[in-house]
């Protein structure tokens, strides 16, 4: 009777192991001298996994963080004051990205929306009232049954990449991620078309996207070099 008692337990832990229970979200507060930075993506519905588009991976400076961020899941980054390049790229292809000058003992909400299959996905910072809201109905990236600790990258030796600590967050300056966004966006000037001049009556444009139309100017040569560097200001000064 013992034995098949001990067995009947086995198998229950196995089938409960098996199948896991996603962590639902858990709000935290910064750490001393920190800041907090959620990053979450709206869950995309689908009775058809296959047609689901809704995998990221995401980078901190450039460099992938460890693991994928699925819809409906969010990540929860420590991160000491500093300005960083957020991106969350999409079947390698496909990326967005947040120029974020991080202050401490603030929150930050990063939310991807993934729209429907074969659309554009958005990446942008809401305010913490519209982040609270809608990351509460998401579950912790890559936790079952389990709490995950955040991950810490402080730019001195810390890391946002793998758990073991071997892939570490390369510190960067504003000016060279200024530099980098300028390269991103010379990459997608080259594989798409120039965005059509916007009129009164169009849809304001984004903050990427003036950037990018004032950088197409500048190719076109109706613009010179210093000029674009400081409509860019400008625009990210808004």
């Amino acid at each position: 009777m013992n034995k098949i008692k001990a067995l009947l337990i086995t198998i229950l832990m196995l089938f409960v192991s098996g199948c896991g229970t996603k962590v639902p979200f858990k709000a935290q507060e910064p750490l001393d001298g920190a800041a907090v930075v959620y990053v979450y993506a709206n869950d995309t519905v689908s009775d058809d996994e296959s047609m689901q588009d809704d995998k990221f991976q995401l980078r901190i400076n450039n460099q992938n963080v460890a693991g994928r961020l699925n819809g409906g899941e969010y990540r929860v980054f420590d991160m000491k004051p500093a300005t960083i390049l957020m991106s969350a790229v999409r079947t390698n292809i496909e990326e967005h990205y947040i120029k974020l000058n991080l202050e401490a003992g603030k929150v930050y909400y990063l939310q991807i929306q993934t729209g429907s299959y074969g659309e554009e996905f958005t990446f942008e910072e809401v305010s913490v009232s519209e982040g609270q809201k809608d990351i509460a109905n998401t579950t912790l990236a890559g936790a079952t049954g389990i709490d995950v600790t955040s991950y810490v990258p402080d730019f001195a030796g810390s890391t946002a990449g793998k758990e073991d600590g071997t892939v570490a967050v390369p510190a960067m300056t504003e000016a060279e991620i200024d530099a980098m966004i300028e390269k991103k966006l010379g990459q997608r000037a080259a594989s798409t078309p120039a965005p059509a001049i916007a009129t009164p009556a169009a849809p304001k444009l984004s903050t990427m996207d003036e950037i990018d139309r004032a950088y197409q100017m500048k190719e076109k040569g109706i613009i010179t070099q210093d000029e674009f560097n400081k409509i860019k200001a400008e625009i990210l000064a808004k």
